[in-house]
């Protein structure tokens, strides 16, 4: 049941935590946790995977994009053209199902023709 177990007094006790560390930065939030250094994984794909995610939030925060008045316009309209492009990728798709299936009933149909000739 909902509120009893060992999880449930861990959740408890750490809300009051997570709440003060987002308090603390409310842009951001708080840091995120380092498999490497805060887990103390020392697996080398884990290792290679953390630090190119260090590298690309470092280099994602110089771009001067980022401080485009017009960021949430820009992400709003490449939104809509990443949509539209899915939906034209599917329509073909169906339109090519389509056109193979007519295919198929086109030859059989042209197999009966020369059937009766």
């Amino acid at each position: 049941p909902r509120g009893q177990g060992a999880d449930w007094l861990a959740v408890q006790a750490l809300s009051p935590q997570l709440l003060a560390l987002w308090e603390a930065n409310p842009q951001n939030g708080p840091e995120p946790l380092n498999p490497v250094t805060d887990f103390k994984i020392n697996d080398l794909d884990v290792v290679d995977r953390a630090s190119d995610k260090e590298v690309a939030a470092v280099q994602m925060q110089s771009h001067k994009c980022l401080a485009c008045p017009k960021l949430d316009e820009h992400f709003a309209d490449m939104k809509q053209r990443d949509d539209l492009q899915q939906r034209i990728e599917q329509t073909a798709h169906s339109l090519s199902d389509r056109n193979l299936s007519l295919i198929q009933v086109f030859d059989a149909k042209l197999e009966l023709l020369r059937r009766l000739q």
